[in-house]
């Protein structure tokens, strides 16, 4: 019973900034080397054991990747909606243990680890609830537009829903900021933390990309391009 390698990838990184604890270190902590990228998400799905031994199969797969000389840290990438499970304040409604085990194994083997958190389309379901669909009539949008549904767009592969929050909402931008805060809390002090990609509150990566015409062929539900 263990989580697959297959989905494991390497990311070579020449310099990077960090986020970090304000006046906690005088210089900021950076990446630099190879790292072994790996999404928690398609680690759970990889495996196959007991549901309680899964944090045991992870840490071993952090563990192994870690105690290799040629890789420096690694690169974790994780979904809003995991890890913030409930419309709560920080550290209430959090669940961090996934994250938690890198940071672990990172820490006994004296490496980094890099985060790559995505919103957009991972936004947790207790929060696009709370967001008022967009509803058109004759290509006129009536009222306030917080959420649209997208029907086959490019990274819904890898996505958790094929609802995305309008990036501009203010509810939306308001929660992801408080997000933000509670997961800098958590790990703003840790010494493997090196890094973080937060490019942009959209689509299913950490890149700033929207489904529009060019990368979606298919008719969406609201009948627009």
């Amino acid at each position: 019973m263990r989580v697959s390698r297959y989905f494991v990838s390497l990311v070579i990184v020449v310099a990077g900034l960090s986020v970090n604890g304000v006046g906690v270190y005088a210089q900021p902590r950076q990446p630099a080397g190879v790292y072994a990228k790996v999404l928690i998400d398609e680690a759970v799905a990889s495996y196959t054991g007991p549901p309680e031994n899964i944090h045991i199969c992870l840490r071993q797969l952090y563990h192994d990747l870690l105690h290799s000389d040629a890789i420096q840290g690694l690169t974790i990438g994780g979904h809003w909606d995991k890890i913030q499970t409930a419309d709560a304040t920080y550290p209430d409604g959090y669940d961090f243990s996934y994250l938690d085990d890198a940071f672990i194994e990172a820490n006994k083997a004296g490496k980094s680890i890099q985060l790559i958190i995505t919103p957009g389309f991972d936004t947790p379901t207790w929060l696009t609830e709370q967001l008022p669909d967009c509803v058109w009539e004759n290509k006129v949008l009536q009222g306030r537009c917080g959420k649209q549904q997208w029907y086959k767009f490019r990274e819904s592969q890898r996505a958790d829903s094929d609802m995305l929050p309008l990036p501009w909402d203010k509810l939306y931008k308001k929660k992801w900021y408080a997000f933000l805060e509670g997961l800098n809390a958590n790990y703003a002090e840790n010494p493997a933390f090196v890094a973080i990609a937060v490019a942009g509150p959209v689509a299913a990566s950490d890149e700033i990309i929207l489904p529009t015409s060019r990368n979606d062929k298919h008719k969406q539900p609201s009948g627009l391009s």
